[in-house]
């Protein structure tokens, strides 16, 4: 992975999204043009520093979706 710290601000960008509140892995692969596989690691680095959560509930399409936890739970960490 290079380039770490723009790609995990693309991907918090992504979630900052002023239309939607959680996203897919999808979503966040189109939206900054990554990899599925470069997407969800970063999503993991967030995850381990509590920035980020997958959500208990999937979309419709059974799809995870995953959200800053700023945004999701409205506490800031």
């Amino acid at each position: 992975m290079r380039n770490n710290n723009n790609n995990i601000q693309q991907v918090i960008d992504a979630l900052l999204h002023p239309k939607y509140r959680w996203r897919t892995v999808s979503g966040i692969v189109k939206e900054t043009k990554m990899s599925e596989k470069e997407v969800r690691e970063y999503l993991e680095i967030l995850m381990k520093k509590n920035k980020a959560r997958k959500s208990y509930v999937s979309d419709p399409d059974g799809n995870d979706l995953y959200g800053l936890i700023l945004r999701v739970d409205g506490v800031e960490v």
